[in-house]
């Protein structure tokens, strides 16, 4: 009987060396990364809503309508020294299909953020199924992120096969940047600038277009992001992110009109954020979008200061 169970246990140490060996090192990878972005932001101090007003009060109409509806509250009618719940660090656990090679494939995700903008910053690690070419199932692993001014993008295959590694270079450090402030709808305090001494930010600019639309300009570590962002006029919530984001194209990079959506908000962390959330690139003169990414947000966990 030995020599038969041999074929069967030479699958089983190759396979256990193929997952753990280079499995180990990507959650090791992942692990330094979101320790960084946890290190950066040392402050722990709280926000007032005194300060929260005085900061306000600087910014367009519509983007101090927004907050309130985000808070749910009216913060004219608190005391000036009542805490407003401000986190300083989020987990999100998702799940939701990618476009691939023309077909939707499932994925699991967890994405951490830091959630202040003096230290923006991401780290996304998903797990995904592909088909190959004779209808096997082959699980990819997939990190997107946005960590000290960097942007990488690093995916790869059982056996640690490489699909593709970018690190560190201008669009692509726009382009995770531009995602960070997109996302920032998770936890939207972080683009409104608020310091102890009501210090204003020149970094960190709105810009109202009309009572419900406003424009972001975010300039972080020397990489500059500009984003259109549109509210509902009923719930004062965003309802869409629009942007011109570098596309690869082929080993090409080139400038392109990118979407994002925002559905089914709940209050989580004391805030009304989105649970579902959609993106994807114009696609023709109509203005058609082709989703790439269809995210469901199945928890949230805050870090509160």
């Amino acid at each position: 009987m030995l020599p038969l169970l041999i074929p069967q246990l030479i699958v089983v140490a190759v396979t256990t060396f193929a997952w753990f060996f280079p499995h180990h090192g990507w959650h090791k990878e992942t692990h330094d990364l979101m320790q960084t972005l946890d290190e950066q932001d040392t402050d722990h101090s709280h926000i007032t809503a005194g300060e929260l007003k005085q900061a306000l009060a600087k910014l367009p109409k519509v983007i101090q309508t927004w907050i309130n509806a985000v808070l749910n509250h009216d913060l004219s009618k608190y005391d000036d020294n009542k805490d407003i719940p401000f986190a300083r660090y989020l987990r999100v656990y998702q799940k939701g299909e990618f476009l691939l090679n023309g077909k939707y494939i499932n994925f699991t995700a967890t994405q951490e953020f830091s959630t202040r903008s003096q230290f923006a910053g991401f780290v996304w690690d998903a797990n995904m199924i592909m088909m190959d070419c004779i209808g096997l199932e082959l699980p990819i692993h997939v990190r997107d992120a946005y960590v000290s001014g960097m942007g990488m993008l690093k995916a790869q295959m059982p056996f640690g096969l490489p699909i593709m590694r970018m690190e560190d270079t201008p669009d692509l450090n726009e382009g995770e940047l531009l995602r960070w402030c997109a996302e920032a709808v998770m936890f939207p305090l972080a683009l409104i600038w608020m310091t102890k001494t009501g210090e204003e930010n020149k970094k960190l600019k709105w810009h109202a277009v009309d009572e419900n639309a406003a424009t972001l300009e975010f300039n972080h570590n020397g990489t500059n992001a500009t984003l259109h962002f549109n509210f509902d006029p009923k719930t004062h919530l965003v309802t869409s992110i629009h942007c011109m984001r570098p596309r690869m194209n082929g080993a090409l990079s080139e400038r392109a009109h990118w979407v994002g959506y925002c559905y089914e908000y709940e209050r989580r962390g004391g805030m009304s954020v989105p649970t579902k959330m959609e993106c994807g690139w114009e696609v023709d003169r109509e203005k058609e979008v082709e989703l790439y990414f269809k995210g469901k947000n199945e928890s949230f966990i805050y870090l509160m200061s």
